[in-house]
């Protein structure tokens, strides 16, 4: 199946290898190379040995794209090309460490590439390399007893056989999947004893590992010891529908961030939306992701995950691959140890936790038909696959697991000439047969878009069907369907639903369960994979309907290391960084581009998204720096907090770019047509003879490849398309001798149908807020929700037209540019923008921007009065104090009840868990008075018409009392009468009474006291924690890392950060925050902090609504300046334009000028300035510098003060004589 962001080059080979058809229909297997394609491995040869270090990989390749090496299964490997021509043919390399992948002694090799045409993979012969390195070579590990599968009783002996060139610093063993335990050296073997005394019934998994001196670790395969009877967990297949394939980032996700869990559980029994069956069961990845791997490294996480699923419904299929990269790689004999390992992995997990925090199942996505091997004759390959499911098949029921074992197949097994009679184990037979012979059940990869036909979901799933019940396995064929996005890759007519939309996709389902629904071995529909089924539409259109995921304004967080850039070459830059969290699910992650230093990420330098922690940014100029900066999203468009920096610079190549220079897509009565032009980057000429390739997007799909002409314009149509839908255009191969792609700087990298060139907005977009739907042409009325705390919100039109005359609410705003600054009110704002086109014509957009209510917990009185027993006609609800007192009769009455009304209306949560009555007494007391307070849940009276004889009586409920005596604040516990009103109408009155005749006038302070801050108010689930949840400088790092109990902190900025703006967020909402005294609002920028050269110390105080506080103290440090304010030189010109900020930069010159003096001038008069290692006064010129034909380094470091230094780099060429 396909994979994204764990294992994108498997994606691009799988495709082709899996969907094809020939003319009359019949299912076959991969698709033959084109000889046109070739790629090699020239050296070393084959069977080379090689005594470790760095060996240097290098071969030859033609008409290909994409090329890697593969190493040992372990890595697919970018590689170095060189390309003259620029003509996709040449030569590559690649440096192999083999002390890094000489650990078995062999290092099997093979290189590989995607065909400029066809797009299919191409794969070189294997060559293996025989590594004679004593240090790199890992132990052997082997646990010799007890045997697999035997029955222990007492205290046993674990033994343990090593096979190594080298000594052994630690050999350990772990048992039950408990702590690793020493072993000791016997004499013969290490051993270590365990007691397997009462344990019950119960297999025990035993693993061994062995550490050397040169820090290379072995492993084990696992032993299995029965203690009793051993685990004997019978193995159910119940019906999978709806299952679901979930890869590694957004498993890693539902592992690691809890919150990623609510999305899930929303999406999966969300049946509503699109008249949908609900996921019922889960295929959740288990390979590692982001340097962890989670079985190993965070078990508990994952069995808290699997609670979570199990205790809301699903069933849960560990889902692995080889253990290989590519994954394909396990099916070869030689390394079904690994692929062995991953099963192992998860039975000895299984093993080691309770019931519900295990898995049901293991789905295995070992894909053998992607090897060229797999079209031999002897058919070995297929052999070889059957004998590693055996294996897998094998370790389970030693074990005694209940693990439900079933691999992913292609629909083909049955039908294709390679597969369709595989003589294995005696027995000839389709390869679908024997795997359903061995294991539980199939997933079976039915990816066709259609349910009818002969090369439909349902005649392709047929075979499997009918022989599932033919040997009794109920349940056991899972019919998968496909909805990623394989069109750059495969045929988009009939492999995925991605084209046809939701809704089809449901309406073929339909056929397949009216199909297959009365057939006991019919297991359900599963669906791959959850990413792209999650982001499907109902169909491609303007009016299109999309999965909602639950509200949330809540940003994820930052990532959690990081970025780091590593050129490729020329015009690739890697971006590797880690995971961010969310309280909810992180989406994806933008990744910022500029060519400045410091730079601000915006949407105008967003170089592109990925949904794993890592981003191949391509196309781009030579000889460049470039800077980067990531932010998470989140599913409802939440932007979290910018990295840090990272930078690289683009090697050199004597190609030169060349660019999109303008595209639009146009319906053309049938379908769309694509226009572009092509454009050397530096000049703007048009370049002639291009090869573009590109594939027609959203309701489209089909790949073309054409030529522009003597303007530089290619043209293309679709596949028929409905009017009415969405279309867009994508190029993905842009080839000219001489010349390369430089695709990041293409004007538009992609375009679609709407809106109609020249009509409208092409792109709105406001600063704040949710839209209700995604901006499109046709819809001109939209709805987006702001919060509280967004006082203003600014629009940024883009129109159509580059005439066109924009107005925001009446203003001119320039297309591209954001408006003025539109106040909001609480409620709702209309904003209108209106585009007028050249011709007159008008188009009006009207934005509806609501900003929320404050969210709040303190509702003060809305209306509050006394009465007087012995005034009974006269009103007190306009008086500043509330009386309560209980006057004895002898001394001639003259009671007083104090009555408060509070309407809690807007509480914007659901659970009460706390609410206070909270009022404050005037004055000290004679003596102690108890106050009894009652509620009123349907009280009728109003603080103007209020008095002694229309008083509410009958009625009142008991709530509490409290003894008042000072002057101060009082709070009377009413939780649970106002967790009795939230179902209502959300107000109450409160009556407070003297019912023990103290004789004395209690007085109140009332809504009407001059004074608001002393007012009646009532609190509900009042804040309990000072502490923050994070702590932000701006874009600076802090040390050490954030922690709620850690009070201090330290940063750093440069000399030209004038202040910083700091970010606390309060752990729990309604937290007063202050910096440096001024009150600012949790999880936003404080106002500027200004920062002086040296130490800033910056206070932020938190203080909870039940009075708790705490302070953290940021001590700023502003670094002294160490820039340049100015750089010449004595002969040439720099190139860019000098800038303090810029640091590195090119000069050329003349043979005729053998030699070139430097005059820096410091920014600071204090600082010291050398170049290349020796003084220079500022403003003064350096010695007179040698200059060499070719480029010549120079350098020059400012120190400052504080001993902050920058160093300018400057390249002198001097042409050698005669050349320009």
């Amino acid at each position: 199946m396909w994979t994204i962001g764990k294992r994108p080059p498997r994606s691009a080979l799988i495709a082709i290898a899996a969907m094809l058809l020939t003319g009359t229909g019949a299912a076959i297997g991969p698709k033959p190379v084109q000889a046109a394609s070739v790629i090699t491995i020239e050296s070393p040869a084959n069977g080379t040995t090689v005594t470790g270090g760095t060996v240097t990989i290098s071969g030859t390749y033609a008409g290909l794209y994409d090329v890697k090496l593969v190493i040992d299964g372990l890595r697919q490997a970018d590689v170095v090309t060189n390309d003259p021509d620029g003509d996709r043919t040449g030569t590559w390399t690649y440096e192999l460490n083999t002390a890094q992948y000489g650990g078995e002694g062999e290092v099997v090799l093979r290189a590989k590439g995607s065909d400029t045409a066809t797009r299919s993979g191409v794969w070189s012969d294997p060559v293996t390399l025989r590594v004679d390195h004593a240090p790199s070579r890992k132990p052997r590990v082997t646990v010799t007893s007890p045997a697999d599968g035997a029955a222990v009783s007492g205290v046993v002996p674990v033994r343990v056989a090593i096979d190594s060139p080298n000594p052994m610093s630690a050999v350990q063993v772990r048992i039950g999947g408990g702590p690793w335990q020493t072993a000791s050296w016997n004499g013969t073997e290490y051993e270590t004893p365990w007691n397997s005394a009462g344990l019950g019934d119960k297999t025990v998994a035993i693993e061994a590992k062995a550490t050397d001196t040169f820090g290379n670790t072995g492993l084990s395969m696992t032993t299995y010891a029965k203690t009793g009877n051993g685990t004997s967990e019978p193995v159910v297949v119940p019906r999978q529908d709806r299952a679901m394939w979930i890869w590694e980032p957004a498993a890693y996700n539902l592992y690691l961030n809890p919150g990623s869990r609510t999305v899930l559980d929303a999406f999966a029994k969300d049946t509503a939306t699109f008249g949908s069956e609900p996921v019922t069961t889960l295929y959740i990845a288990v390979g590692g992701y982001d340097g962890i791997d989670i079985l190993e490294d965070k078990p508990d996480k994952a069995r808290d995950f699997l609670t979570w699923a199990h205790a809301n419904g699903y069933q849960v299929h560990a889902l692995i691959a080889g253990g290989t990269s590519p994954p394909y790689l396990g099916a070869y004999a030689r390394y079904h140890d690994r692929a062995t390992r991953e099963v192992e992995k998860i039975i000895n997990f299984n093993l080691s936790s309770a019931p519900e925090a295990g898995f049901d199942g293991v789905n295995v996505d070992i894909e053998p038909y992607i090897s060229p091997d797999f079209k031999s004759p002897d058919q070995f390959l297929q052999k070889e696959y059957l004998d590693g499911l055996s294996k897998l098949m094998q370790r389970r029921n030693v074990s005694g697991t209940r693990l439900a074992i079933g691999p992913a197949i292609p629909r083909w097994y049955d039908t294709s000439p390679t597969t369709s009679a595989v003589d294995w184990n005696g027995a000839v037979k389709p390869l679908s047969e024997h795997v359903q012979d061995i294991s539980d059940y199939i997933s079976i990869m039915d990816y066709r878009d259609a349910a009818d036909g002969s090369n439909g979901i349902i005649a392709s799933a047929q075979g499997e069907i009918d022989y599932a019940a033919s040997i009794g396995k109920p349940n056991s064929v899972v019919v998968g369907v496909e909805t990623l996005d394989v069109a750059n890759t495969a045929d988009p007519y009939t492999v995925t639903f991605r084209q046809k939309g939701r809704t089809e996709m449901e309406r073929e389902l339909d056929k397949v369960y009216a199909a297959f629904g009365g057939s006991p071995s019919f297991g359900g529909v599963a669906v791959h994979h959850y990413d792209s089924y999650r982001a499907l539409p109902s169909y491609w259109g303007p009016e299109a309907t999309l999965w909602s995921p639950p509200p949330d304004a809540v940003p994820p967080s930052a990532v959690s290391r990081a970025p780091v850039a590593s050129a490729i070459d020329y015009q690739q830059i890697s971006i590797r960084f880690g995971m961010a969290s969310d309280n909810t699910e992180v989406d994806r992650y933008n990744i910022y581009r500029s060519t400045t230093s410091g730079f601000a990420p915006s949407p105008s330098n967003l170089a592109g998204t990925t949904r794993s922690v890592s981003f191949l940014d391509t196309g781009l100029l030579a000889d460049t720096t470039y800077y980067y900066k990531v932010a998470a999203v989140d599913v409802r468009g939440n932007v979290g907090p910018a990295s840090a920096e990272a930078s690289a610079r683009t090697g050199t190549t004597s190609l030169t770019p060349i660019v999109v220079n303008g595209m639009k897509v146009a319906y053309n009565g049938t379908g769309a047509t694509v226009t572009l032009k092509v454009a050397d980057y530096a000049t703007g000429q048009a370049v002639p003879s291009a090869t573009v390739g590109g594939r027609f997007t959203y309701s489209g799909g089909k790949f073309v490849t054409v030529a522009t002409n003597p303007d530089g314009v290619a043209t293309a149509s679709s596949e028929p398309i409905a009017a009415g839908r969405q279309v867009g255009f994508m190029p993905r191969s842009i080839d000219a001798p001489g010349h390369y792609w430089a695709k990041a700087y293409d004007r538009p990298p992609a375009a679609t149908v709407y809106p109609d060139e020249g009509a409208g907005l092409t792109g709105l977009a406001l600063n704040v807020g949710t839209w209700n739907q995604p901006f499109v042409r046709h819809a001109t009325t939209y709805t987006v929700q702001a919060g509280h705390a967004d006082e203003a919100v600014t629009v940024t039109p883009t129109a159509a037209s580059p005439v066109a005359a924009i107005t925001v609410n009446g203003s001119p705003v320039a297309s591209g540019s954001a408006s003025a600054a539109i106040p909001l009110a609480v409620g709702s704002n209309p904003v209108v923008v209106e585009v007028t086109e050249r011709d007159g014509a008008v188009t009006v957009y009207t934005v509806t921007v609501i900003r929320a209510e404050p969210a709040v917990n303190v509702f003060p009185m809305t209306e509050d009065a006394h009465v007087f027993e012995t005034r009974p006609t006269e009103r007190f609800g306009a008086a500043p104090l509330l009386e309560v007192a209980d006057i004895p009769g002898s001394l001639g009455g003259g009671d007083r009840i104090a009555f408060m009304k509070a309407d809690f209306g807007s509480f914007a949560g659901s659970a009460v868990n706390e609410a206070k009555l909270v009022f404050y007494v005037d004055e000290a007391l004679m003596k102690p008075v108890t106050l009894a307070v009652d509620g009123y849940a349907q009280a009728s009276w109003s603080e103007s018409t209020i008095d002694w004889n229309n008083r509410p009586k009958a009625g009142s409920v008991p709530l509490g009392t409290v003894t008042v005596s000072s002057a101060g604040w009082y709070a009377v516990d009413v939780t649970g009468f106002v967790r009795s009103r939230m179902d209502g109408d959300r107000k109450a009155t409160f009556r407070l009474t003297d019912p023990g005749t103290k004789n004395t006038v209690v007085r109140l302070r009332a809504k009407e006291y001059a004074d608001a801050g002393f007012r009646p108010y009532l609190i509900v689930n009042p804040s309990q924690n000072p502490q923050l949840q994070s702590l932000a400088v701006g874009e600076a790092s802090i040390e050490p890392a954030f922690s709620p109990d850690v009070s201090d902190y330290r940063a750093s900025v440069t000399h030209d950060v004038y202040a910083v703006r700091i970010t606390p967020t309060a752990a729990e909402p309604f937290v007063k925050l202050t910096v440096n005294g001024v009150e600012t609002e949790s999880g936003r920028p404080s106002a500027p902090v200004p920062l002086q050269v040296g130490d800033n110390p910056i206070e932020v105080r938190s203080v909870a609504q039940n009075g708790q506080a705490k302070s953290y103290t940021v001590t700023v440090r502003r670094t002294a300046d160490s820039r340049l304010s100015g750089l010449a030189l004595s002969d040439g010109t720099l190139a860019p334009s000098f800038s303090p900020e810029r640091t590195a930069y090119t000069v050329d010159v003349f043979a005729g000028v053998p030699k070139i003096r430097v005059s820096p001038i410091a920014a600071d008069g204090q600082a010291t300035v050398t170049v290349n290692g020796e003084p220079v006064a500022s403003g003064q010129s350096s010695r007179d510098i040698k200059l060499a034909i070719g480029a010549n380094p120079i350098e020059v470091v400012v120190t400052a003060t504080d001993g902050t230094s920058t160093a300018y780099a400057i390249t002198v060429h001097r042409v050698p004589p005669g050349r320009k």
